[in-house]
């Protein structure tokens, strides 16, 4: 790893910030353009999430990871919600909430039940569904700006199969039971990949934002 961990979560949170900072500006300018409070609102809360994760990196607490896990879900939910908006009209906001509240209650009760490895896995798949969700709607808009659709489409599944590479990990090392922060191949080459995925999601949704494919 070039960076440590804190630092590469530190960046994670200035860069989605910033994102959500500059989005939820632009929503304040144009009112109409919900997906952009949408992207915003779900940045904030992924913000709160990694910001939570990142308090366990020294001594770890099953139930602060569970709530970052919580709060990525429902963050990732909402960026899901604006995605759907921005590319199709329709938020489809009944998609998003079956796949939040299933992902949500699943991972409460396998940390309630003590499996906080199982949990953490099924945060993963969840966020990962949500994001492979998201560039599902970018792929079936792509006839409006095939090159800045399809390349979004593209870091949106990136991105996704780095989380689902997470929750794979624990499963390969039969990781039932966290007693420390997630820490395998599969957390560095997500991380990094959520850097670069976050920096070229917001530069291609600005972007396409000022050229309204819809």
């Amino acid at each position: 790893m070039l960076l440590d961990q804190f630092s590469i979560l530190v960046a994670i949170g200035f860069s989605g910030a910033s994102l959500g900072l500059t989005l939820f500006m632009m929503w304040v300018i144009g009112r109409s353009d919900t997906h952009l409070l949408n992207w915003s609102s779900g940045l904030a809360l992924i913000v709160a999430g990694v910001v939570l994760f990142g308090s366990i990196i020294d001594k770890f607490n099953d139930k602060l990871l569970l709530a970052s896990f919580v709060l990525l879900i429902v963050g990732f939910g909402f960026v899901y919600a604006g995605s759907a908006k921005f590319c199709s009209s329709r938020a489809n906001w009944p998609l998003a909430i079956v796949v939040v509240t299933i992902g949500v209650l699943s991972t409460l009760l396998a940390f309630a039940m003590g499996y906080s490895g199982i949990g953490t896995v099924i945060g993963n798949v969840t966020i990962g569904t949500l994001l492979a969700l998201s560039a599902h709607q970018y792929w079936l808009a792509r006839v409006e700006s095939p090159f800045l659709m399809i390349m979004n489409a593209a870091l949106y599944l990136i991105t996704a199969v780095s989380f689902m590479a997470c929750g794979y990990a624990l499963i390969e090392q039969g990781q039932l039971i966290l007693t420390a922060r997630p820490a395998n191949w599969a957390e560095d080459i997500n991380s990094l990949v959520v850097i670069a995925g976050l920096t070229g999601i917001g530069t291609m949704s600005l972007t396409l934002n000022h050229r309204e494919p819809t």
